[in-house]
């Protein structure tokens, strides 16, 4: 599932998600 994965990349490297909450913005 995706969100399984997120949730790797999210342990791994938390900076993808602040960058995917900067391309939300745009």
């Amino acid at each position: 599932s995706p969100m399984r994965q997120n949730m790797k990349i999210r342990r791994a490297m938390p900076m993808v998600a602040v960058v995917r909450k900067a391309q939300a913005r745009l």
